[in-house]
């Protein structure tokens, strides 16, 4: 996982990425005191045959399988697709995502607000 961020004032502009797993893993968690508004996600599929992703927000402690936003959504090979996403979270809240192969690689732009 890597993490970049740049300040400006209350607010910082964050790109995150990381490998998939076959497990669901945390790809982003907003800091305490701070919210978080996603602009962009970008998922890349570095085999060459169709793999498969999901994508979920936990929002206010609700059940993971009620926040939905790509259920085993289809990637072909060697292919990348780009999200305008605008996904508001507040402190604590996170994004999870799992994918069929561990070389789908998710990358999330967005702003951090203190």
């Amino acid at each position: 996982m890597y993490r970049v961020a740049t300040a400006t004032g209350a607010t910082t502009a964050v790109t995150q990425g990381s490998v998939a797993k076959t497990t669901y893993s945390t790809t982003y968690t907003v800091p305490a005191l701070t919210s978080g508004i996603s602009s962009s996600l970008y998922i890349a599929n570095m085999t060459n045959t169709t793999q498969y992703y999901r994508i979920a927000g936990q929002k206010g402690g609700a059940a993971l399988a009620n926040q939905w936003l790509a259920f085993d959504t289809q990637l072909p090979a060697n292919t990348t697709q780009v999200f305008t996403t605008g996904v508001s979270l507040n402190a604590a809240e996170v994004l999870f995502m799992q994918a069929s192969d561990n070389r789908v690689i998710f990358t999330l732009d967005g702003s951090e607000l203190a």
